[in-house]
Order: C-alpha cells, then sequence, then structure tokens
C-alpha cells in the first residue's frame, strides 16, 4: 500500500497545538483566582517556573490560564506571567 497522503505525525510526546500561548510564572508565589482581580477567590496557588498556558486576555491586565495537566482553569495578573514568546 502507498502511504496515506495528508496525515501529520506528531513527534512523540508533542501533544500541544504549535499555537499554543505557553508561559511560565515569574514570582515567587502567585493566587490563580477565579475571576480577573483580587476579589475573586483563590483557586491554587502557583510557584516561580509553573507552566502555564494563556486561554485569553482580558486587556484588564488578567490574563485567563490553565495549567498544562487541565487541573485548574483560572486568572492570573499579567504581570506575573512571562511575556509572550515571539
Amino acid at each position: 500500500h502507498p502511504p496515506a497522503t495528508g496525515t501529520a505525525l506528531l513527534a512523540p510526546g508533542l501533544t500541544e497545538d504549535p499555537e499554543t500561548d505557553k508561559r511560565s510564572i515569574r514570582a515567587a508565589r502567585v493566587n490563580m483566582r477565579q475571576g480577573p482581580g483580587t476579589a475573586y477567590p483563590i483557586i491554587t496557588r502557583l510557584l516561580a517556573g509553573d507552566e502555564v498556558i494563556v486561554i485569553g486576555d482580558s486587556g484588564t491586565g488578567w490574563l485567563h490560564l490553565r495549567t498544562p495537566d487541565n487541573e485548574h482553569f483560572g486568572w492570573i495578573a499579567a504581570s506575573l506571567v512571562s511575556q509572550k514568546a515571539p
């Protein structure tokens, strides 16, 4: 049989979309919150170097994020997260 065309194989271990906006936490301890503001309850705490994936940007200085394991979805102040990779 000829090889199938149009099927791209992912590299081993590569499960994220290449367009995924993956960043890391810059501050020592960061609170992930239920909404874009400090008045919202804390969902979990992340540490410097932890990876997060940006889902959206509210434009108000808060980023909507998820953890790579999809366990937590929440908001963190943009200033506490690394800049988007070029």
